[in-house]
This record gives structure tokens, sequence and C-alpha cells, in this order.
């Protein structure tokens, strides 16, 4: 929902937006003739990042890898080149965009299928009721402790 109400926001107040950053009318025009791209960006990219997170919590990073590369490597960034800079479609620059909003939603369709369809979240949970994980980090404890004498130190 988020990142809806932003990339509306950004769609509704794009030329405003354009003004914070250059008083080159050039630039202005570009950034609001552009916007389609990053507007269509803004939620694959969250649902996107939102799924990856899941996949690392189940241990499952794998479906993530693959959707990048089928993506972004496959599709997104050839798309990307052929409609920005080879075809200059609609426009160079959101023909690029496009490639970029094209490569995020197949990756998170893909990672959205795995979370979704391919996990089973209940064999998750039970694996890691009955083996509880040992802390990320060492308690002060277990670190060994030495003490440093400045004498002991390299000099130039």
């Amino acid at each position: 929902v988020t990142s809806l109400i932003v990339a509306l926001s950004y769609e509704i107040f794009k030329s405003d937006f354009a003004r914070m950053f250059t008083e080159d009318e050039k630039v202005q025009e570009l950034l609001e003739t552009s916007s389609l791209g990053l507007v269509l960006s803004v939620p694959a990219y969250a649902l996107l990042m939102t799924f990856y997170g899941a996949l690392r919590g189940a241990n499952f990073q794998r479906p993530g890898i693959m959707g990048t590369v089928v993506g972004y490597w496959v599709v997104g960034l050839p798309l990307g080149g052929l409609l920005g800079c080879y075809w200059h479609w609609p426009t160079p620059l959101l023909g690029v965009w496009l490639g970029n909003a094209t490569a995020l939603t197949i990756a998170a369709s893909w990672v959205l299928t795995a979370v979704f369809c391919r996990i089973d979240w209940m064999q998750v949970a039970a694996l890691r009721a009955a083996a509880p994980t040992a802390p990320l980090l060492p308690s002060d404890a277990e670190l060994p402790h030495r003490k440093v004498d400045a004498r002991s130190l390299p000099t130039r």
C-alpha cells in the first residue's frame, strides 16, 4: 500500500519534484515525460524486496536468484537497451525505465510465486521450533578479551 501511495504521489507531483531538482526546463520536461517508468517500478521493487526477505527467512534463496537472473539479465536489461538505446521508444529514458519496470515485475512475480506456492511454511515453522538457532553474535562473555599495551603498537 505504501509503495502505491509513493508511486501515485510521484505521478501527481512530478512537476513539483522536477522543479525541486533543477531549474533547467528541458530536464524538467524529461523527468515529467519519463515518470511512468518510475511509477511502475516502485510497487514492483517494494514487493521484490519484501519477498526476498521472506525467502531469506525460509533459507530458500535460490528462487530469488533465479527470478533476478531471468527478470534482469534475460529480459529487463536487454529490453531496456532495445527500447531506450536502440529504438528510442517511447523516449530513450522512458524506454530504459520500462525495461527496469519489466525486470522488477518479472523478478517480483517469480519470487512471489516461490513464497506462496513453493514454500511449505508450516514445515519451515516446525523446523525453526524444533531447532532453536544460536545467537547471531557472540555475547561479551564469549569474546576473547586482551589488553593492548600502547608500547606494542607499531610506530611509524
